[in-house]
């Protein structure tokens, strides 16, 4: 795939043999990756016969990426961006930041890649938590989550700002996204009053409305969550997708803290 000038789909093809088959509830991941592969493959056999902002995303997935310095000539847009958190990994000899941002006036989600060789630095330095005044441009797709960061601006008072306030909602939104493209990742959103409950000897997050959402087998902070919570709700950041979540950050006493 290298050779043939797919990058993203060797990396597909790479978290497959990565699978770390003695987890828990591997099969469902193995499969979530592997009918990934399958409808990409699919979807570019025919990519002719699909829309403009689909062929974008089939040729992203692929590794045929979009022309930056021509995404930031177009007008993008300016809004007060909060820091939902930022994931660091390191692919063959790159630093990979993914920096998770909403903006509080849009109430869009953003998600800028950051690429640098080991040991060099990034371009704008992002901490969760802090919000600041940008203008991003998003990356052209069915469902545009992905964005440049055009003109960086000064940093402003951090505020809360809304969120969903039931799963119901964010199946919703799961299954308008999915009908828009089929190879959606994890994402987050902001949720309102959520508390960790144990239910058949599992951890789930539960709404208001007491609709409970699976918590992340793996999740590697659950006693950190309990130990803030303390069994209470609270206002927090979660990140997954589909029917599995965990935590990203949560508000205490107004101010947003990473788990």
């Amino acid at each position: 795939m290298i050779d043939s000038k797919a990058p993203g789909l060797a990396g597909m093809i790479k978290t497959l043999g990565a699978t770390n088959f003695y987890e828990e509830d591997w099969e469902s991941k193995f499969m979530d990756q592997l009918i990934r592969l399958y409808l990409v493959i699919c979807g570019f056999k025919n990519i002719n016969s699909l829309t403009h902002l689909l062929q974008n995303d089939l040729r992203n997935q692929v590794g045929i990426t979009q022309n930056q310095d021509e995404l930031k000539e177009h007008t993008g847009i300016t809004d007060s961006w909060l820091v939902l958190g930022k994931k660091i990994t390191e692919e063959d000899n790159l630093t990979v930041e993914r920096i998770w941002l909403y903006g509080s006036r849009t109430n869009q989600y953003a998600l800028v890649l950051q690429f640098s060789v080991r040991g060099q630095g990034t371009g704008v330095s992002f901490t969760p938590g802090m919000q600041i005044e940008a203008e991003l441009v998003f990356f052209h797709s069915a469902n545009p989550v992905r964005a440049l960061v055009k003109d960086h601006f000064t940093p402003v008072t951090s505020s809360r700002p809304g969120g969903i306030t039931n799963w119901l909602t964010v199946a919703e939104y799961e299954t308008t996204s999915n009908m828009q493209l089929p190879f959606t990742s994890e994402r987050p959103f902001i949720m309102e009053q959520i508390r960790p409950v144990q239910y058949a000897g599992q951890w789930w997050l539960a709404d208001k409305e007491n609709r409970l959402m699976l918590l992340k087998y793996s999740y590697p902070n659950l006693f950190s969550l309990l130990a803030i919570s303390g069994g209470k709700a609270l206002d927090m950041v979660v990140f997954g997708k589909e029917n599995v979540y965990e935590p990203m950050g949560v508000w205490e006493n107004e101010v947003y803290n990473i788990i």
